[in-house]
């Protein structure tokens, strides 16, 4: 039996979690606590993947990847004086580009 690993994105919505892969567009599922949300969509990809060969169609390639990334999250005073030249950058990309 092969194996093959997907990319899951698991959210926190409102007072529940939904999950999604995209690699696997449609294949999405949700669970009132995070562990749920996985095994519902542990069940729904399984699901998608046997729908799939059952269709005759090919298994997505799993491309998608992940990365966290630490940023510095400026206090008040430093924020007000980032914003003027975000603004001006957005202004300048939205007349000819």
């Amino acid at each position: 039996m092969k194996h093959q690993k997907f990319l899951v994105v698991i959210e926190k919505a409102g007072k529940n979690f939904s999950a999604f892969s995209p690699d696997l567009p449609g294949c999405i599922s949700t669970g009132k606590t995070r562990a749920e949300a996985e095994r519902n969509m542990l069940e729904a990809m399984q699901l998608h993947i046997d729908g799939t060969i059952a269709d005759g169609e090919k298994i997505p390639k799993s491309e998608s990847s992940a990365v966290t990334m630490m940023l510095e999250i400026p206090g008040k005073k430093k924020a007000a004086v980032r914003a003027p030249r975000l603004a001006k950058t957005t202004r300048h990309l939205g007349r000819g580009l």
